[in-house]
């Protein structure tokens, strides 16, 4: 199985433990290696002035993109010259873009679904990427993967403290994290980014080397193989 909370479930239906081996998922480094920032697309999107924190994925409710557009102005109002970018689509597309349309705030930018190829260009100019997962069964026992590819692109990661995230995330090594669906505690660890100078360096340093250290899918191969052993 993929990841930690998964083995602790399916050891918790009967199945012995010594039998169930964890093979995480990874990331190809040459895929998802650190990028120079897309000039033009900074410029045409507004956001070459100060910190861009971004979220890009797929919209479902348990994403709590909704959570991060609501202490938007709180921190905008801190750092005015900070940016939220949005990219991606799915099931609270609507929701989403109604929150924006209500806020109505020049510091938050989004794009719907934009094609595969063109997804490494929106990373290129984001400082951080922010995970707000909400608290239910999936987010507590599952690893998702967004995280470790932002982490392979040496991009500062915030992320809420769901079980799934500290299994791949070290709070203040690799990542922040904060108390998830608490959003006094999000808007300060996005503060931390945006105001402490090396802090988001030395993060993305370290998530980039955790993920060439302990997340390829070389890595992953090579317990798969000790499994089958």
């Amino acid at each position: 199985t993929i990841c930690e909370g998964l083995k602790r479930e399916i050891v918790s239906r009967g199945i012995q433990g010594s039998k169930v081996f964890v093979a995480p998922n990874g990331v190809d480094p040459e895929s998802f290696a650190p990028l120079n920032v897309d000039v033009n697309l900074a410029h045409t999107l507004g956001v070459d002035g100060g910190p861009v924190f971004a979220f890009i994925g797929s919209l479902f409710n348990y994403e709590g993109v909704e959570d991060l557009l609501d202490v938007t102005p709180g921190f905008v109002q801190r750092f005015p010259t900070a940016r939220v970018l949005i990219v991606g689509g799915g099931e609270r597309q609507a929701h989403v873009e109604s929150k924006i349309s209500k806020l109505a705030l020049p510091q938050i930018i989004y794009r719907a679904q934009v094609p595969h190829a063109e997804v490494g260009r929106y990373y290129s100019v984001a400082h951080c990427m922010v995970y707000p997962r909400r608290r239910n069964r999936l987010t507590e026992t599952v690893t998702p993967l967004k995280p470790l590819e932002a982490m392979a692109m040496k991009k500062a990661v915030i992320a809420s403290d769901v079980g799934g995230h500290r299994e791949l995330i070290r709070h203040d090594v690799t990542g922040l994290l904060y108390e998830a669906e608490d959003p006094g505690a999000l808007l300060e660890a996005m503060a931390r980014i945006a105001s402490e100078n090396t802090l988001p360096e030395r993060l993305s340093d370290a998530g980039r080397r955790y993920v060439l250290s302990e997340r390829t899918w070389s890595r992953t191969a090579a317990e798969e193989i000790q499994a089958y052993r």
